[in-house]
């Protein structure tokens, strides 16, 4: 099957890639100073873009393999990213629709720090967009199905809205993030998701634990104290 080619390398592409990492570097700056996994689903980027982090691994996936291969600062596959647990403060999916799955999100799950952030990008099937890209087909992230992904694999998606602008004549205006039309997530030409990892059960500390339980054995051992001193009076008075 012949290879398509790449919609993120026409002007339209290019200009909605420029449009969306202004949301990059602003995720970033709630993680300043800290590590930063960024998974692109293109090559075709062509212009800097510097991240308020300590380091950046940049990956894209390469259109022409059919193994799911990335490249850029090392090479991998998607499904083995050589990373130890817990490496990121936050880990960006910029048009890689193929890692929107509850296994290989539950990869990412585990590279991510407790306190750190998933930023999700995806082309939307519903924006007028559509008519730039259809002859491309690239692939789109339908908005049910990836945060039903997302929650599966132990993520709470706290943020869903729209991104880049709505018109694609409009491509290099601004767009007000209180405009809540223009931001509505079925309008504009990609969607954003924001997710963190899921909170387990709030439990007590052992240490609380521990006091609790010395709590309940003193009280314990009151009362019986207490039974034993009215049986020995009712013993004196029957005397």
């Amino acid at each position: 099957m012949p290879i398509l080619p790449d919609w993120f390398a026409t002007a339209a592409g290019h200009a909605l890639l420029r449009s969306e990492a202004r949301l990059i570097q602003a995720a970033t700056q709630r993680s300043r100073g800290a590590r930063a996994l960024l998974l692109v689903g293109s090559a075709a980027q062509g212009f800097a873009l510097p991240l308020d982090v300590s380091h950046t691994v940049h990956l894209h996936r390469m259109r022409s393999a059919l193994d799911g291969a990335l490249r850029g600062d090392l090479h991998c596959r998607v499904d083995a990213l050589p990373f130890a647990r817990e490496s990121f403060s936050l880990i960006v999916i910029w048009h890689v629709e193929s890692l929107l799955h509850t296994a290989l999100l539950a990869q990412l799950a585990e590279l991510l720090q407790p306190e750190g952030e998933l930023l999700v990008l995806g082309l939307n099937r519903l924006s007028l967009w559509r008519w730039h890209w259809q002859r491309y087909r690239p692939a789109t992230a339908p908005t049910r199905a990836t945060t039903r992904a997302l929650r599966d694999a132990g993520f709470d998606v706290h943020h869903l809205s729209g991104a880049g602008p709505r018109w694609p004549r409009a491509r290099s205006a601004s767009v007000s993030s209180s405009d809540q039309l223009l931001r509505s997530p079925w309008l504009c030409a990609s969607q954003l998701w924001l997710a963190r990892l899921r909170r387990p059960g709030v439990t007590l500390r052992p240490l609380l634990r521990r006091r609790a339980v010395a709590a309940n054995v003193s009280l314990a051992r009151v009362g019986v104290d207490r039974v034993t001193d009215c049986r020995d009076a009712a013993d004196d008075q029957a005397a």
